[in-house]
């Protein structure tokens, strides 16, 4: 949803994806950002690869680098400092809530059916100035945005997100690292993972959360767990891949 938001407000001329984040004055809590940090740009905070491991609210478990070991742009980690300092400045430039603006931007073009600004809470924590942007969505209205991006941004007689973004933004600009992903089986460009195996891409959340957008085979998927009962992604990339394969042998 953020990607979408960011290059309506790129193609307005609200923001730069060559704007710093010294340029837009973005601190944190102590110790203070660098200025090495300090110019990392928004391109990075899209692409993951700010450098900038500062503690984040809402971060997931496990190590992230050290601070200060790599510079702006030489290095993707899986980093919600990057995407909650991405929220603040797309806030900051349209001048309202990223919730308000999922809303009046993509909810109701999109005829969504359930989604309200309301379904949206702030999480804050005191290891950082920024919060996380967390929200409720439904199966049938998470649908309706991947179909957005599966018509290249356009819905009915509208050119809701730019098709020249979108392209931009499924560029493979690092290769993912982890040690739960396979090398050369995903890549990462702007807040979009890039499947190198079956083509598409896709947006995903802790415990198997995921909304799979397929163009070859014209496909949308969207996979909606309780969080407290996780389900981990090696299940559902197989189930993704037995659909793929039930689509072409029709």
């Amino acid at each position: 949803m953020l990607n979408a938001l960011i290059g309506m407000a790129v193609d307005e001329k609200r923001l730069s994806l060559d704007a710093t984040i010294g340029d837009l004055k973005i601190e944190d809590t102590p110790p203070p950002l660098s200025p090495i940090e300090k110019t990392a740009t928004v391109r990075h905070l899209l692409q993951s690869r700010s450098g900038i491991s500062h503690p984040a609210a809402a971060s997931p478990s496990g190590a992230i680098p050290e601070r200060g070991r790599y510079a702006p742009g030489e290095f993707w980690f899986y980093n919600n400092w990057d995407f909650n300092v991405i929220g603040t400045i797309y806030e900051s430039a349209v001048g309202s809530s990223v919730y308000v603006e999922i809303e009046r931007r993509l909810a109701k073009p999109l005829e969504m059916e359930d989604y309200s600004a309301a379904d949206g809470a702030y999480q804050k924590e005191a290891v950082s100035l920024h919060p996380a942007y967390h929200f409720a969505m439904s199966a049938r209205d998470l649908a309706r945005f991947g179909l957005l991006y599966l018509g290249c941004g356009r819905w009915k007689d509208r050119q809701l997100v730019p098709r020249a973004w979108i392209e931009e933004s499924l560029e493979p600009y690092s290769e993912v690292t982890n040690p739960w992903t396979p090398p050369g089986t995903l890549g990462y460009g702007y807040l979009w993972y890039v499947d190198h195996k079956l083509g598409g891409y896709s947006a995903r959340g802790g415990t198997a959360q995921r909304l799979a957008i397929l163009p070859q085979h014209g496909l949308v998927i969207v996979h909606r767990v309780s969080d407290a009962k996780p389900v981990f992604d090696g299940p559902l990339d197989d189930l993704i891949q037995r659909i793929v394969a039930a689509r072409t042998s029709r």
